[in-house]
């Protein structure tokens, strides 16, 4: 009947969100967000970051849609990658990375005779197939170099529009909840809270994914702590992705739970590697991660407030026990169910009375 998918036009009014960022810089809000989320550089090349509001894990998780349909206007070319960045029209693909297989960086300002204002044909034709050469070439060029135009591929105008946004979504039959990234934590949250662990362990490690841990790199930002470095190792700042993931003391933790794997993914922001973790391990490797996550910062405590410092070995130890003492906790309480089952009463067959 035409009506309109209110998950896939809730992304295009988030991308909305994404495209004021960009073009109007000087907005309140877009100060106050580049400030806190992308100082250094755009809003298409941020990153996510840790422990962010969910207005900017919102507007950030939207950023694909602008990516799919933002285009170049050609001016000088200084600041166009000419593989990786959309700026040939009438392209299947807009980028020529998916045309051309080189591993060039160099920029479309390389391609244009700039005393004469024309394309380098001797260029084009040395470096791209005959049918992209002519695509190029129908690009015109203003007779005095100009700045180089972000623009939106879905209007003439090149201005953002809601409507087109929807279309493009609506095109690519893309499920509107890859752009939702609080959906690729739900899993991870969800696996967790059903693990059959103590609360603790389970609110500690919940607890690590929002790095809302007295570690001393967060102790600094609140301006309680003057320490930054890792009281174990003192190799670097003690901060949630070092005190799990860097520090020697808990990479040999790792390796010696044979849990080392989870760790190849260092690239990865620390709560995506958390999700990814889950998603990787089963039951009960999430069981002896989360309880190992634990265990690494309870040991920590123990060495900064008592003095007391464990080997790696006594650690590992500690936590294969306690897994241990959980699975005999675990068959004791099913067997009392069992025996309970088997006391249950049942009424007796036909022309029997049971007192």
């Amino acid at each position: 009947m035409g009506f309109r998918s209110l998950a896939k036009f809730n992304v295009a009014l988030l991308a909305k969100q994404g495209w004021r960022f960009m073009n109007n810089p000087t907005s309140l809000a877009a100060r106050v967000y580049k400030a806190k989320y992308f100082p250094n550089t755009t809003f298409i090349e941020s990153s996510l970051g840790n422990n962010s509001s969910f207005t900017w894990k919102s507007i950030w998780a939207a950023r694909g849609v602008l990516k799919e349909g933002l285009c170049w206007k050609v001016g000088n070319g200084s600041e166009i990658f000419v593989f990786n960045d959309a700026w040939v029209p009438d392209l299947q693909h807009s980028r020529l990375s998916f045309h051309v297989n080189s591993l060039n960086d160099f920029r479309v300002a390389d391609l244009i005779d700039h005393s004469s204002r024309k394309w380098r044909r001797e260029v084009l034709e040395a470096t791209f197939s005959e049918f992209i050469v002519e695509k190029i070439l129908r690009i015109p060029l203003a007779t005095e170099a100009n700045d180089d135009v972000v623009a939106w591929c879905g209007e003439h105008s090149g201005e953002f529009s809601v409507r087109s946004a929807y279309k493009l979504l609506q095109s690519h039959e893309v499920d509107p909840t890859a752009y939702v990234l609080q959906n690729a934590y739900k899993n991870f949250y969800k696996k967790l809270w059903s693990l059959n662990l103590p609360s603790k362990i389970k609110i500690t490690t919940w607890k690590i994914s929002w790095n809302y841990l007295p570690t001393r790199v967060n102790m600094h930002h609140r301006r309680l702590s003057t320490i930054l470095l890792c009281p174990r190792c003192g190799a670097g700042a003690e901060d949630i992705n070092h005190l799990f993931r860097e520090c020697p003391v808990s990479l040999e933790i790792w390796k010696q739970l044979d849990l080392l794997e989870v760790l190849k993914n260092s690239d990865m922001m620390f709560k995506e590697w958390l999700a990814w973790a889950f998603e990787e391990c089963s039951f009960r490797q999430c069981r002896l991660f989360c309880c190992s996550l634990w265990a690494i910062w309870d040991e920590r405590n123990r060495g900064v407030h008592e003095r007391v410092w464990r080997s790696v070995e006594e650690t590992v130890k500690f936590i294969r026990n306690y897994i241990l003492e959980l699975d005999a906790v675990e068959n004791v309480t099913l067997m009392k169910k069992a025996q309970v089952e088997l006391k249950k009463w049942k009424p007796p067959s036909e022309q029997f009375v049971k007192i």
